[in-house]
């Protein structure tokens, strides 16, 4: 089956993005399962210490659209 990916990439403010994660992950992470996001991954980056990431599959662009 093939699958629509979304990747997104924050920059954030110096010293936020523990604060960040955690408020993604209590507030907007709940939000995106209500709408049918299947959330494939997220958290901080690997690489920058201001940075998140999320990573979320859709059905198909149509469904990106209504989510």
């Amino acid at each position: 089956m093939k699958y629509t990916v979304e990747i997104r990439t924050y920059t954030l403010k110096p010293g936020a993005r523990d604060e960040f994660v955690r408020d993604f992950d209590h507030d907007s992470l709940p939000l995106l399962e209500r709408w049918g996001v299947d959330v494939i991954a997220f958290g901080p980056s690997l690489e920058r210490e201001d940075g998140a990431y999320l990573m979320c599959a859709y059905a198909n662009l149509e469904h990106r659209t209504r989510s």
